[in-house]
């Protein structure tokens, strides 16, 4: 699995939010980090359709957490983004896999699919912005 880019901006902005009261503006975070306001933008808002993020209008809006740190979990966040947390998906490419019936490493690739996602599921935003992981 390959973090990209959009998942690195994501996990990097949310590392702002401490508690659900603090609302950042994209502004603020694309100052910080020198990350375009659309792409920020972009992000968040796949943020706020999965339920992560909530946003608030006005002079002072921006966006807040919409459930505590503790909460939130890194494959919550990834899958809002990237909608697979998946090394590789023999499943999918079953039909095309001139290796089909011989691969003796389907078992392996799934179960390393299912220890990084168990993995990502058992590390929070607050483990991370507590620096605990």
């Amino acid at each position: 699995m390959k973090v990209t880019t959009k998942t690195k901006y994501a996990l990097l902005s949310l590392s702002e939010f401490d508690s659900v009261d603090k609302v950042i503006s994209i502004r603020q975070l694309s100052e910080k980090y020198s990350i375009s306001r659309k792409y920020l933008e972009r992000i968040f808002c796949d943020l706020e359709s999965c339920g992560i993020v909530e946003g608030k209008r006005g002079p002072k809006g921006g966006y807040r957490l919409s459930k505590p740190p503790s909460d939130i979990t890194l494959k919550e966040i990834i899958k809002s983004l990237e909608k697979e947390v998946k090394v590789i998906d023999c499943e999918e490419i079953r039909l095309q896999c001139p290796f089909n019936d011989k691969c003796k490493m389907i078992p392996f690739w799934k179960n390393l699919n299912k220890i990084i996602e168990n993995y990502l599921g058992s590390i929070t935003l607050e483990q991370i912005l507590k620096e605990e992981v």
